[in-house]
């Protein structure tokens, strides 16, 4: 299977090696971190690069470098996971199936305000919806980021109320499949 992604303006390629200095770069940003636990050193990125790159379930799960096709700038990422319930860890277990599947995604701050990441989060959820057997995505927000969470109802997620993630309680969404189609029903 094909696990690149393309959308009208970007692409979505599976996390390398090569994009580690760009991750560094992003988890280093005191403001592209503010909300999803704050900033990481150089070192500890490093040490978890493993973390980052892993994909699992035929490569359904794990990260992808968003980059904007035309000129090929690294704009962010964004990552299928088991969502981690009591720490804020960047490990996970790629065989632990009975859990929710997590969509998580940071973009640099100049690429705000611009609809990628809306554009992003569409397009993952179509892969899941589409290419994988994958009945539902689940998301948290930190409360603080009302940027955040409009970018995840516009791209169809539903606010279910508080859910633990990250050792926090925060607004958990979800999207299923069913809700998914129903959308592209729509006039």
């Amino acid at each position: 299977m094909n696990l690149t992604l393309y959308t009208e303006r970007l692409i979505l390629t599976p996390l390398t090696p090569q994009d580690m200095p760009f991750l560094a770069e992003m988890r280093t940003d005191p403001l592209a971190m503010r909300y999803i636990g704050g900033v990481r050193t150089l070192k500890s990125v490093y040490e978890n690069a493993d973390n980052y790159l892993r994909r699992s379930t035929d490569g359904h799960l794990g990260g992808w470098c968003v980059s904007d096709r035309e000129t090929g700038e690294n704009l962010g990422t964004v990552r299928l996971r088991p969502m981690p319930i009591d720490e804020a860890s960047d490990d996970w277990d790629e065989h632990n199936t009975s859990v929710d599947i997590d969509i998580g995604y940071l973009f640099k701050p100049a690429a705000w305000g611009k609809g990628y990441g809306t554009e992003t989060v569409a397009r993952v959820v179509q892969f899941c919806f589409q290419d994988t057997a994958m009945p539902e995505i689940v998301a948290v927000v930190d409360e603080d980021n009302p940027a955040s969470r409009h970018l995840l109802e516009k791209s169809g997620f539903r606010l279910e109320g508080p859910r633990k993630g990250y050792g926090k309680t925060m607004p958990g969404f979800r999207i299923t499949r069913q809700m998914w189609l129903d959308q592209q029903n729509m006039p």
